[in-house]
């Protein structure tokens, strides 16, 4: 994630461009999210082992994506803050 912000500042040299890395972040991050999930839930069958692609969805929504989606706000607040003391 850092090293998306990074680039995308380094590459634009815009005070806007952290806030549209943020937010296509965020979208990127919710489409993945919800499609990750919808494939789990449809992937549900009785019987054993019948949750093991819903169980991975889940992990990976609220352990990776949901923490990454929280670190995004945090990035852009440090980074907008820091484009104001340069100013």
């Amino acid at each position: 994630m850092t090293l998306v912000f990074g680039c995308a500042l380094w590459l634009s040299r815009s005070k806007a461009a952290a806030g549209w890395t943020a937010a296509s972040m965020l979208v990127a991050m919710l489409v993945l999210g919800v499609a990750i999930y919808l494939i789990g839930l449809s992937s549900i069958t009785p019987g054993v082992g019948g949750n093991i692609l819903y169980g991975l969805a889940q992990l990976v929504d609220f352990y990776f994506l949901l923490p990454a989606a929280l670190a995004v706000p945090i990035h852009w607040l440090l980074l907008r803050g820091q484009n104001a003391r340069q100013a």
